[in-house]
């Protein structure tokens, strides 16, 4: 599922002639050279090392030891179990015929456009994208600079389309815009439509965005899927249930993960049940809040699905809000979490860890960090076009690591390797 580069190792490396320097740290300025110049973009996964060792015809331990002093400075980042991915803010040094960057610290003027989420009733709402916005602020503060911030969702914004808001922030100086902004895909496309949008840069950082975005940092909902669908099918999982109480682009990606995570480990049609129910989310929230609607519609979608009985061992919600609401009518039904069956959601919601609910934690922290990076190396190379999508983390607990298959079950078992 993972996008991984493999090529040779450069020109440079390949004609080196002999040299008493010793060939794990030839290695290891060639990867150098190789990020530096964007031959890997930041937040790009890595060939294995078994592949690097065989491109650089060593062993796994000489590049191993070629590859740990960029992982000690941050050049690269290993994550356990995953793989070695670019840093999110590696410095890359300036084409030769062009001027130098300026520096970072010296910067900037930042505008981030973001929603807030508002309850109909007490004004307030989590919203899943503060995280990311927090971060720019953080990261931009920390180079020197200072953010202006567009709140589509205040009242004083009601009627303002993305395209005003970025005009907005043009008249207050800024050298270049982030809009966190998810749910409005067509928004941005009348945006990027619009001439406003090549004054400065702008980068979009979200979940689901449009196509056409030439600066965008983004995760996988797809490969959210299939890790969460893998992770069950490792610890015993026979057959799987993609559970949704609603429909959105979202929910279709991540259901989509878990299908092809399934096929990928051999389980028949009759072991991969999807149950979505009809209804769109979005034309709700103006009446309710986003976390209780979704509990609520999740609650009564499971309701009916008990009915028969317990749908499957292994149950895939497309979010923890959709967990939450399944948990409660498993529970009504007789049936415990991490013992009768595992369940594993996303999105990492505090009322998670107090639910012991296995989760994907979704890289919002580093989103943020990404989108500064990107939008510092758009203000000093204009036309670049660079997307980053950056993978989620998983957080084991109870509602799956508890979890063991019936003994008439784990005694048929086999391995099952899952990529």
């Amino acid at each position: 599922m993972s996008n991984t580069i493999l090529s040779s190792p450069s020109n440079a490396m390949r004609s080196r002639r002999l040299s008493a320097i010793p060939v794990y740290e030839r290695i290891e300025k060639d990867l150098r050279t190789r990020v530096a110049s964007g031959e890997w973009g930041a937040g790009v996964m890595l060939p294995s090392r078994k592949e690097l060792a065989r491109a650089y015809n060593v062993d796994v331990n000489t590049l191993q030891r070629a590859i740990g002093p960029l992982v000690q400075d941050g050049t690269l980042r290993a994550d356990g179990g995953r793989g070695t991915f670019v840093g999110l803010e590696v410095i890359r040094p300036a084409a030769p015929s062009q001027p130098a960057l300026r520096d970072s610290r010296q910067l900037l003027t930042v505008g981030v456009i973001w929603k807030t989420d508002r309850d109909p009733v007490d004004g307030y709402a989590p919203n899943f994208w503060a995280p990311v916005v927090a971060s720019i602020e953080r990261t931009v503060s920390g180079r020197g600079g200072m953010c202006r911030s567009f709140d589509l969702g205040h009242e004083s914004s009601e009627g303002l389309s993305l395209t005003d808001a970025v005009t907005q922030l043009l008249e207050q100086g800024v050298d270049g815009i982030i809009s966190v902004i998810d749910r409005a895909p067509w928004e941005i496309e009348n945006l990027l439509n619009d001439p406003v949008a090549s004054r400065v840069p702008i980068v979009h950082a979200g979940g689901v965005l449009s196509r056409s975005c030439r600066l965008s940092v983004t995760f996988s909902s797809i490969d959210a899927g299939f890790h969460a669908a893998s992770h069950l099918l490792r610890q015993g999982c026979r057959d799987l249930l993609a559970f949704s109480g609603c429909e959105t682009e979202w929910v279709k990606q991540r259901v989509q993960g878990v299908l092809e995570a399934g096929e990928g480990a051999g389980l028949g049609a009759d072991a991969i049940r999807v149950s979505i129910a009809a209804v769109d989310l979005y034309a709700l929230l103006d009446r309710h809040r986003v976390d209780k609607i979704q509990m609520d519609l999740a609650y009564h979608a499971a309701v009916d699905l008990f009915k028969s009985g317990l749908p499957a061992d292994g149950i895939v919600a497309v979010n923890d809000f959709n967990a939450f609401g399944f948990m409660q009518a498993a529970s009504e039904a007789g049936y415990v979490a991490g013992t009768d069956y595992a369940i594993i959601g996303f999105d990492d919601f505090p009322e998670s860890s107090i639910r012991g609910l296995t989760t994907l934690c979704p890289p919002l922290d580093n989103m943020g960090r990404e989108a500064v990076a990107m939008l510092v190396r758009a203000i000093g190379e204009p036309g670049l076009t660079m997307r980053t999508t950056l993978p989620s983390d998983l957080v084991a607990r109870a509602s799956t690591m508890t979890y063991a298959p019936p003994e008439s079950e784990r005694q048929a078992l086999v391995p099952l390797v899952v990529d």
